[in-house]
């Protein structure tokens, strides 16, 4: 590896998202979600999420549901 931090994001129909370069969770409920990543903190947003696996010794979750948005923020924003 070149020291350069990594982490993908795979949306599978809007129903199944894989998130990896996962450090924390920081919060979730059925309709919304953040993780800590590598590259930064993620808000997911939508119905009926639940957390299907989150593993941060191999930094991968997957959330499932119906997806309505995935966002890169910055600050801790209420969602």
């Amino acid at each position: 590896m070149d020291g350069k931090l990594s982490g993908n994001i795979v949306l599978e129909n809007r129903e199944k998202l894989y998130l990896y370069g996962v450090t924390d969770s920081e919060c979730f409920d059925d309709t919304a979600a953040a993780v800590i990543t590598n590259l930064g903190r993620i808000v997911i947003t939508g119905k009926n999420l639940h957390l299907a696996k989150l593993s941060l010794e191999t930094e991968e979750a997957v959330v499932e549901g119906l997806i309505s948005s995935v966002s890169y923020v910055e600050k801790r924003e209420a969602f």
